[in-house]
């Protein structure tokens, strides 16, 4: 992926593209509860919304009405694992400069999180 860096302008590859999901994403053959979960809460709000995305944020606090609690990490490991499978997708695209001496970049906005257009997870029709 190629990412435009908002100060100089310098192109570079973005090697470890976030939001490309856990790579074994696509051997789950079936969804656990959280993830249909996650799923229907993302899907809730696409249907109020379908341009917006919803942060992880959001995810939490719908999940935490169903009484369904889980840490920072659980979450993002639930998102990675959906992103993976092709089931959702994450979209960052600002960054800025981490190191000026490395030319490290991170991302700057919050990633916002939608359903897939067409998901590509097994047993997905």
């Amino acid at each position: 992926m190629k990412v435009v860096c908002p100060n100089c302008g310098h192109e570079f590859d973005h090697r470890q593209v976030k939001g490309a999901g856990a790579h074994y994403g696509r051997d789950i053959a079936k969804l656990s509860p959280i993830h249909q979960r996650i799923l229907m809460v993302l899907r809730a709000a696409e249907a109020l919304s379908p341009e917006s995305g919803v942060t992880k944020r959001y995810i939490s606090k719908r999940l935490a009405e169903d009484n369904i609690l889980l840490t920072g990490n659980s979450l993002s490991g639930r998102l990675s694992e959906l992103a993976g499978r092709g089931e959702i997708r994450m979209a960052a695209a600002k960054v800025r400069v981490f190191d000026p001496r490395t030319m490290e970049f991170r991302w700057r906005r919050t990633p916002l999180w939608y359903i897939a257009e067409k998901p590509r997870g097994v047993g997905v029709v």
